[in-house]
């Protein structure tokens, strides 16, 4: 501790070896031996989207759009409706075969409102209660 506070005392072994590392930082770099080259995961913004996924980019945005201008009922309540149960067995699919991803984007324009508002919705709609969420997610390994 003492070093740490006084600093290195000059002539003492610890002074020679920093000096020693000194010198070696002006001669040659140290030799680096690549033992495998791992490729890059290419980031999903690269790749090309199928037709599907682009469509359904494109429905989200008008979603988004119809939100956003206030008049949430120009999209008639079926097609809210079976959207909203293929994106659920959808997610659910996916979860079932190992591909856990996150719900939400990390820009998500979703508020903690609007996530209480759809869960207790979706409950509701399938007949169960908070409490059996909560048995059902003590009971699995998510």
């Amino acid at each position: 501790m003492k070093a740490v506070f006084k600093g290195i005392e000059s002539g003492t072994e610890a002074a020679r070896i920093v000096e020693r590392k000194k010198q070696g930082e002006a001669g040659t770099a140290p030799q680096v031996e690549i033992l495998r080259r791992i490729p890059a995961q290419p980031s999903p913004e690269s790749q090309p989207l199928h037709q599907l996924s682009a469509s359904m980019l494109a429905v989200a945005g008008e979603i988004e759009q119809a939100v956003s201008d206030d008049d949430p009922g120009r999209i008639d309540v079926r097609a809210q409706q079976a959207l909203m149960s293929a994106l659920c067995r959808l997610y659910a699919a996916n979860d079932e075969r190992g591909n856990h991803f996150d719900v939400l984007s990390e820009q998500t324009t979703v508020t903690a409102t609007d996530a209480m508002v759809l869960c207790g919705a979706l409950l509701k709609a399938v007949d169960l209660q908070v409490f059996e969420l909560a048995l059902w997610q003590s009971w699995s390994s998510r």
